[in-house]
């Protein structure tokens, strides 16, 4: 049987590689359990997240498409400082010269960093997803907020919503960190993005 093409191999070395250093990071770790505790806490009542109450139920299809957009908005800070250190780690490290000097292309080393930080990021969005779902079951939760418990509600509202938003986020911003060489170039986007989604929401608004 014929292995992958090394330039595959290579790719999916530096993307694994790089998945494996976020995730271990504290950033990485503290944004889960952040999204997760935020999200399980409006499911049981504190509602920071969603758009539940009156005729909208917490756990109703659209309630969870908006609750998915808004932590995939949150996603805007914790995508900068994610693609930032992928892209940035190795010049300020002063790794950077030794890397230049393999075989490694700029492509596999691009799109290998890109895609281990985004898995990370695709990672804390689902601890949000799980938090939203895992407070419609406790005891203590508000059931009056509550209708039937569809798990197919969150995986939409995960893989057609707060999944590509985060991935549009992330390539607009990884292309500015690597664009600018800074941290706060890229930081500068996620204000402008955040600023286009204020000024979209307002255009969109009755």
């Amino acid at each position: 049987m014929r292995g992958p093409p090394e330039g595959r191999a290579v790719l999916r070395d530096v993307a694994a590689f790089e998945f494996r250093f976020i995730v271990r990071s504290p950033l990485a770790v503290v944004s889960a359990l952040l999204l997760f505790a935020g999200a399980f806490a409006d499911m049981t009542g504190a509602k920071l997240l969603s758009v539940g109450g009156g005729n909208v139920l917490s756990n109703s299809p659209h309630a969870l498409i908006v609750s998915h957009c808004l932590v995939s908005l949150l996603f805007l800070f914790i995508g900068a400082a994610f693609v930032s250190h992928a892209v940035l780690r190795d010049d300020q490290t002063g790794f950077a010269p030794i890397l230049r000097s393999t075989g490694l292309t700029k492509s596999d080393y691009l799109f290998g960093r890109f895609l281990g930080a985004f898995a990370v990021g695709a990672l804390v969005l689902a601890a949000a997803t799980l938090g939203l779902w895992l407070g419609t079951l406790m005891p203590f939760a508000d059931a009056t907020l509550l209708g039937p418990n569809r798990f197919v509600g969150y995986v939409v509202g995960f893989g057609l919503f707060a999944l590509p938003n985060a991935l549009i986020v992330a390539s607009v911003l990884f292309a500015l960190a690597t664009t600018t060489r800074s941290t706060a170039g890229t930081f500068v986007g996620v204000v402008l993005l955040f600023i286009a989604y204020l000024v979209s929401q307002r255009l969109m608004d009755n």
